[in-house]
């Protein structure tokens, strides 16, 4: 009976653990779309126009909940999706890679 109540305690965290993993992804896909409808918005498409984004700053003091658009940008500038111009802004990158994407089910899709 207590190799089974171990066993159970065991499964319970490891299905924990995907169950925050999979929380984690989805709200940083949901930054990731935030952040290019910005740019998108803000037509933001060449390094003249691009434009400061207040969140991917560093804060000193955080209150409330995680904020993910920081880890968000870092990851579509690593795409070379966003790009950042010599001042440090920001702008969309690869126009026809953006709309060959799909932000659907967490992941990024290839429509090609």
């Amino acid at each position: 009976m207590n190799i089974i109540n171990t066993i159970l305690i065991i499964l319970l965290m490891i299905g924990l653990l995907f169950l925050a993993l999979f929380f984690s992804s989805r709200r940083t896909w949901s930054a990731c779309r935030f952040i290019l409808n910005d740019l998108k918005r803000q037509q933001a498409l060449t390094p003249e126009t691009a434009v400061e984004l207040p969140y991917c700053q560093r804060r000193l003091l955080r209150l409330g909940f995680r904020d993910y658009r920081p880890q968000a940008l870092n990851f579509l500038v690593s795409r070379e999706l966003v790009r950042v111009s010599p001042e440090g802004r920001f702008y969309l990158g690869d126009e026809q890679a953006i709309d060959g994407l799909s932000l659907k089910g967490g992941r990024f899709l290839s429509q090609s």
